[in-house]
């Protein structure tokens, strides 16, 4: 297929000739990433927009630009040639590391050979998804828990632990910047005469004079920079590395310093404190150096989330390595982990406040998919102010596709002996809302309830379908706006809190809900409206247009978000028995499921 535009995110589903429609939902039905097919499983398209900026019926993959135009290719391109036999090469591995009798692994192999000679033929999968079908195919009969590998990766954070209790590499980790070496002075320099070994190996101290710091904070942030700088550089790498020649760490700790140094101004999460920060984890594992990352992270009062892997995903941590491997369970120790993959935003939030580290699940055993990651996941990137990410996989993922996402972005890898690390800020169209700016939002309506009150104004609520009918969402603010100026003429003493006029640009769903809940709970609602069908009637009377049809009949019980109103409302009420509820009866709100992620509307409309 051709497509006239070179970047992924210049495409529109909606935009293209039948046939390339047709190319591009038949890629996607054969990675498994169309949301349409797979609701349980793929990230609805609120779900992905917490993670990337995202256009009407913009095409997002999860993998590279270069690796998307090569799979839209008539003819097999030598560049997925060679992914795909990366791919065996890796299955091959898994498969002969299985305690499986000859026989079985004969007949494995030939039936995973049979896909790959499909995939071969069609060249359309993603060739990090082909590396996932063709491990699940041989590690679901090997009866080893579906992880295969979890003694190897035991093993390798073992030596990661022990190559951190060498006094050499210790030695080399606290080791001065020299130019803050040059302005403490000697009596300060860890560089002492027993460590000189260390820095003359090979007759000159390559370390990188940064310039000159001013003041104690600069000093300070120097430092933190600096340690930051190797600990990143320490986890791209393996514990063989580590307890390798001082020189040659000491040369890419001095490159890693230099490469943090020149993006560290652009990184604002990094400079202040209290910034929640999401660490991702990589298929090559250094668990034990992420953790020592993040505890770094910590004591300088960031929150930590650690994304790992839900399952195998060859060196990668698991959340049941967290349990199992004694080191990794140290390092935990003081950690939340969470093994919900739907927390809402409310218990996200909750457990941010409580806890400096969590370790989450993915919701994959795969390389990076923010298709199918969980929702817990995508809860913790939206809440995140940046996203640290490692290896040539993530970098793949999130530096080499043109999309924009919600977040900013830190990728670095070791690259042959050196270290490169790169900065991706966040769209710039993409708002964040945090905890305090939704709270903040909530406690101004709170503050004109509270004011209404000393007034001797009572103060209704009035909730009403805003989001429930698909593509009525418009219309369902004017028809609000309509019923609650009516209700005002009538009222005129009340204060009447009117949902519509209440949005804020970059508000999705979860946001609304958590910001209404705050005000519901306020124990200052006097009277609580619930819409009716005479309202909705009334209301297009009102705007002098005729019903539409998808609204004949409907009034609140309808609306998940006041379904959802209503079991606080009468929660409220207990505690506030004077509250009035008024409109239908609340037995028949309780028909409705859940919010979708992200959604306006109950998850299960979509499905009709």
């Amino acid at each position: 297929m051709t497509i006239d535009v070179r970047r992924v995110c210049d495409i529109r589903l909606d935009e293209q000739d039948f046939e390339q429609n047709v190319e591009l939902y038949s890629f996607l039905l054969e990675n498994n990433i169309y949301y349409k097919l797979n609701e349980h499983l793929v990230a609805s398209p609120e779900q992905l927009a917490f993670m990337v900026a995202l256009n009407h019926d913009q095409l997002y993959v999860p993998c590279s630009d270069a690796i998307f135009f090569d799979l839209m290719h008539r003819e097999l391109t030598p560049r997925i040639r060679r992914e795909y036999g990366r791919a065996w090469r890796i299955n091959m591995e898994v498969l002969n590391s299985l305690p499986l009798d000859a026989h079985a692994k004969r007949n494995l192999r030939i039936f995973c050979l049979k896909r790959l000679r499909r995939t071969l033929l069609f060249h359309d999968i993603i060739p990090s998804r082909l590396v996932k079908r063709l491990t699940s195919v041989v590690i679901s009969p090997a009866e080893v828990d579906g992880d295969p590998w979890k003694e190897r990766r035991r093993a390798q954070t073992a030596k990661e632990a022990e190559s951190l209790r060498r006094p050499r590499l210790q030695a080399l980790m606290d080791e001065l910047p020299i130019s803050c070496a040059r302005q403490i002075g000697p009596s300060c320099q860890a560089d002492s005469e027993q460590d000189s070994d260390l820095r003359n190996e090979q007759g000159t101290d390559q370390r990188q004079d940064l310039g000159p710091a001013r003041g104690l904070d600069a000093l300070r942030q120097r430092l933190d920079r600096t340690t930051l700088a190797r600990l990143a550089c320490l986890s791209a790498h393996d514990a063989q590395w580590a307890l390798g020649d001082a020189a040659r760490i000491r040369a890419c700790f001095a490159q890693a310093e230099e490469r943090f140094a020149e993006l560290w101004d652009q990184v604002p999460a990094l400079q202040c404190r209290h910034s929640t920060i999401l660490l991702l984890c990589d298929a090559t594992g250094g668990a034990c150096y992420d953790l020592h990352l993040a505890r770094f992270l910590i004591e300088r009062g960031h929150r930590v989330v650690y994304a790992v892997k839900n399952k195998f995903y060859f060196n990668a941590p698991t959340l049941q390595d967290l349990h199992t491997d004694p080191v990794l369970h140290e390092l935990v120790r003081n950690a939340c982990l969470c093994e919900n993959e739907a927390l809402s935003k409310k218990e996200l939030l909750r457990l941010l406040r409580e806890w400096r580290l969590i370790v989450i699940g993915d919701g994959t055993r795969e390389r990076l998919n923010l298709m199918r990651v969980s929702i817990t996941f995508s809860r913790a990137w939206k809440e995140a102010d940046l996203v640290l990410a490692k290896g040539w996989r993530l970098r793949d993922v999130l530096l080499g596709t043109s999309h924009e996402f919600t977040r900013d972005l830190v990728c670095w890898q070791a690259e042959g002996t050196g270290f490169e690390v790169a900065f991706k800020p966040h769209a710039k169209a993409v708002r964040k809302l945090s905890e305090a700016d939704i709270n903040a939002l909530a406690d101004g309506i709170i503050a004109r309830m509270r004011e209404a009150h000393d007034n001797g104004r009572p103060v209704i609520f009035y909730s009403c379908i805003i989001g429930s009918i698909p593509g009525q969402t418009k219309t369902a603010l004017r028809l609000a706006v309509a019923i609650v100026e009516h209700l005002q003429t009538r009222l005129p003493n009340a204060f009447i809190i009117n949902p519509a006029q209440h949005f804020v640009e970059g508000m999705d769903g979860d946001d609304l809900m958590y910001m209404w809940e705050r005000v519901q709970r306020s124990g200052l609602i006097n009277i609580w409206f619930f819409q009716t069908a005479d309202d909705i009637e009334e209301g297009f009377r009102l705007l002098r247009e005729p019903m539409p049809e998808q609204w004949i009949g409907k009034d609140a019980t309808y609306s998940t978000g006041c379904t959802k109103e209503m079991h606080i409302a009468l929660e409220v009420q207990k505690l506030n028995p004077e509250m009035q509820i008024r409109g239908p009866d609340p037995k028949s709100f309780f028909r409705r499921g859940e919010y979708g992620v992200g959604k306006y509307f109950d998850a299960t409309l979509v499905r009709r």
